[in-house]
């Protein structure tokens, strides 16, 4: 499951253009998305922050589908 929340995270960044842009539309500091790539994990904020800062590109249910199974609002 790590490598496939990496993935999503990476696409995440492909979106935005770096992990410095991704971190700043999602509030976060570069050192949590690079920490989540490293990991492959990511807390609940994070995953709505990706979310949003993706404009559902990288779904938070994508991220952490233990709290948001696929299909859920």
């Amino acid at each position: 499951m790590a490598d496939n929340v990496r993935k999503h995270i990476q696409r995440a960044v492909e979106i935005l253009g770096s992990q410095k842009k991704l971190a700043d539309a999602a509030g976060m500091t570069p050192a949590s998305i690079s920490i989540a790539l490293k990991t492959g994990r990511v807390g609940p904020q994070l995953a709505m922050s990706i979310d949003v800062a993706t404009n559902g590109a990288v779904s938070r249910s994508s991220l952490r589908p233990d709290m948001w199974p696929a299909g859920s609002p």
